[in-house]
């Protein structure tokens, strides 16, 4: 059965377009936008299950603090509003680095989030497999970095999840192959807007759509107006691999990006019928 959710990427504009960094040691500092221009993060759980969309996932970036008092206050907004948390969204990393260092750093770092999610009640993490370009070596370094993650997301009580996004995992052969090398029960989302990245949407979508159990759900737009027939073909490839996880709605504007959430939905659910 299919459920909706949302990322707080759709609402980057509605949050002020802030990203901030972390270290180890707890500390955060803002890196871009205006926290004064936007809604608190600790408002979002509330603003989105108002309109009946029953999970979220949260971007790591948009967290303007990981003590945690501040950790605490946003499990309760999340509670509160009813919603389950389904992914911290680990939006930073490079699984395939090469250099042994930064590689541990990276790691070390992914577990922290790792535990934050914890922390908050989430189901599980999503980070992808790296910058690398594919090659034997990068694409065996991340199943080593994806085999680690996940066996300690388990004894955290998490699950975690990939995606087709960044350079190492972008193209669908490179992901299934990695997958298998991490030998481990990883989920997997499927990102509609990076499968065009991919040169091949459809083709991307047919490939991952079995093996997946999320979907980052995303429209393409003409002058500002969802292309409904693009829209249907695309759904008409996720009913017919016979779907089942959940569909994170995904808007990537800072214009009117609710309504155009909302519109999304609303389009999917018509063409489930």
């Amino acid at each position: 059965m299919i459920t909706f959710s949302t990322s707080s990427w759709t609402l980057h504009g509605k949050l002020g377009q802030v990203r901030y960094e972390h270290n180890l040691a707890g500390e955060s500092w803002l890196e871009a936008g205006d926290p004064a221009a936007g809604m608190p993060l600790t408002d979002l759980p509330a603003f989105v299950a108002k309109d009946n969309i029953p999970k979220i996932e949260l971007c790591h970036f948009h967290f303007p603090s990981i003590k945690p008092d501040y950790l605490a206050q946003l499990r309760q907004a999340i509670q509160a509003a009813g919603l389950t948390l389904e992914n911290l969204l680990i939006d930073r990393g490079n699984l395939s680095d090469p250099n042994d260092n930064t590689w541990q750093a990276e790691l070390d770092l992914c577990k922290m989030w790792l535990r934050i999610a914890a922390e908050l009640g989430a189901n599980g993490c999503r980070i992808d497999c790296g910058t690398e370009p594919p090659s034997p070596a990068s694409k065996a370094r991340a199943a080593d970095a994806l085999q680690q993650l996940s066996d300690y997301a388990t004894t955290l009580g998490l699950k975690l999840t990939t995606e087709n996004f960044r350079q190492t995992s972008l193209q669908p052969e490179d992901l299934l192959e990695i997958i298998t090398m991490a030998d481990r029960p990883l989920n997997l989302c499927l990102d509609f807007g990076n499968a065009i990245k991919s040169g091949d949407k459809y083709g991307t979508l047919q490939k991952l759509l079995p093996h997946s159990t999320s979907l980052h759900c995303k429209g393409q737009y003409s002058n500002g107006e969802l292309d409904r027939t693009e829209f249907a073909h695309s759904i008409r490839l996720v009913t017919d691999a016979d779907f089942s996880g959940f569909v994170s709605l995904i808007f990537d504007g800072t214009e009117n990006e609710w309504a155009k959430t909302l519109e999304l939905k609303q389009a999917f659910t018509d063409n489930l019928n």
